[in-house]
């Protein structure tokens, strides 16, 4: 049976929005690799991921099930937006740590300000179907990039970096299943922001990012052994892990604008969303280009600062974004007045 144009526009529409929180979802998990997991989980970075795949699948079916028994209050819908905020701040933190480490003399108050205000001009008057459209090109440029990556960093490791199987242990791996857990929670926010509400939750788009976060892992597994991997190395050389291990010209290039599209594309997602949350909390349909604005300038100090102080201090904080998405649920678990 055919469907209606509507309601086929819609489907396709609701697609297309999975596909951009895949993508999102992938960014976010990436930066938790590289800003905690490899750090403090070192080589079975890859298991934290794959053991917070069926947690995710859970949280998405809660969520679904708690949006569409009863619309969580307008207050609430703050936290979900803070979460937002985290996300971009996160990407932005990450953006700069990576043209640090490509561009060593640049001045990073002046980049982070200077792509604040290049995306607050991309957001002015932006149209809600424009991102998720953006998605399907994206995808089908970003996923190349890496493979390639990958296949010119394959000769350069070793099978006995795997072990030992647990690195420091299998409570540092439950911690890294923890924080990713708190990354891949944004996979949650269409739940909150799509109106009305979806009928059915894709499951199978973020599964996907959460299985191609494992296998960036296990690729960083397979090039450096557990005692380089969890060195003291900055974010940005992190996530251009791959380059480092091989001298291969076009790697480092192809990674260096893969990780930039992903983590600009985070940013802008995380901060449209944080925009459109923002304007449902105050009554509004949309809280207006100033406020995106606004919001992007207020990233900018942290992300620019780079102290060793800021990163710890979202290495703390990044985490509780799970706890952001969950208490807009809480009302959903009471009984609905009898009529």
């Amino acid at each position: 049976m055919t469907l209606p144009v509507p309601s086929y526009r819609q489907a396709a529409l609701a697609r297309d929005t999975w596909a951009l929180s895949a993508l999102n979802l992938y960014a976010q998990v990436t930066v938790g690799l590289a800003l905690y997991v490899y750090g403090a989980v070192s080589t079975p970075g890859y298991l934290s991921v794959l053991l917070a795949m069926p947690l995710l699948s859970g949280l998405l079916l809660l969520t679904r099930w708690a949006v569409q028994k009863r619309k969580p209050p307008r207050t609430l819908l703050l936290l979900p937006c803070a979460a937002c905020l985290l996300d971009a701040q996160s990407a932005l933190f990450s953006l700069c740590a990576l043209m640090a480490d490509v561009m060593p003399d640049i001045s990073l108050p002046a980049a982070a300000l200077g792509c604040a205000l290049l995306l607050s001009l991309g957001l002015y008057r932006l149209s809600p179907h424009a991102l998720p459209r953006l998605s399907r090109l994206l995808m089908f440029l970003i996923v190349p990039m890496l493979l390639f990556c990958g296949i010119c960093a394959a000769g350069h490791g070793k099978a006995g970096h795997f072990f030992p199987l647990f690195g420091y242990g299998p409570l540092s791996i439950l911690k890294g299943t923890a924080w990713i857990l708190g990354a891949a929670a944004t996979a949650c926010c269409p739940l909150f922001t799509m109106d009305p509400p979806p009928v059915k939750v894709l499951l199978i788009p973020p599964l996907l990012s959460l299985l191609g976060g494992a296998a960036t892992a296990f690729a960083a597994a397979y090039l450096m052994p557990v005692y380089a991997l969890s060195a003291a190395h900055t974010v940005g050389w992190r996530l251009l892990l791959f380059t480092h291990m091989t001298p291969s010209v076009p790697c480092w290039s192809v990674q260096v604008c893969a990780e930039m599209l992903l983590l600009l594309l985070s940013l802008t997602v995380s901060v449209d969303r944080a925009v459109r949350l923002l304007g449902v909390s105050l009554g509004k349909q949309a809280a207006g280009s100033r406020a995106a604005a606004l919001l992007l300038l207020l990233l900018v100090p942290a992300a620019a600062a780079g102290i060793p102080d800021v990163q710890e201090a979202l290495i703390r904080i990044l985490p509780l974004r799970l706890l952001l998405y969950l208490i807009p649920l809480f009302p959903a678990a009471k009984r609905r007045p009898e009529s």
